[in-house]
């Protein structure tokens, strides 16, 4: 018997450069699940007042560094966010 393959991803966390409203929690995560989606990833997770954070892989399990660039970029753009850390690659079910 073999070990299960790890799932490589990595967290998103941000902090906002103020608390959101419903309708504009759900307008940034629905651009970042768009986004997420065009380059095959699938996250989930959430906000706490001015704090969103998602945890991303691949929709295949094996999330890359390329994509964890392409949200730094993304997050960059957005003007709602203040500050992100996106973390190294982990084995997501470790």
């Amino acid at each position: 018997m073999s070990a299960a393959c790890p799932i490589f991803g990595f967290t998103l966390r941000c902090t906002l450069r103020s608390a959101l409203d419903e309708t504009d929690e759900a307008t940034l995560t629905d651009a970042f699940l768009r986004f997420a989606a065009s380059r095959g990833l699938v996250s989930s997770g959430g906000f706490s007042g001015t704090r969103w954070s998602m945890t991303v892989h691949s929709d295949a399990g094996q999330a890359t560094d390329a994509d964890r660039l392409g949200v730094e970029q993304w997050v960059q753009s957005r003007p709602e966010i203040a500050v992100a850390t996106v973390s190294p690659l982990v084995d997501l079910d470790s």
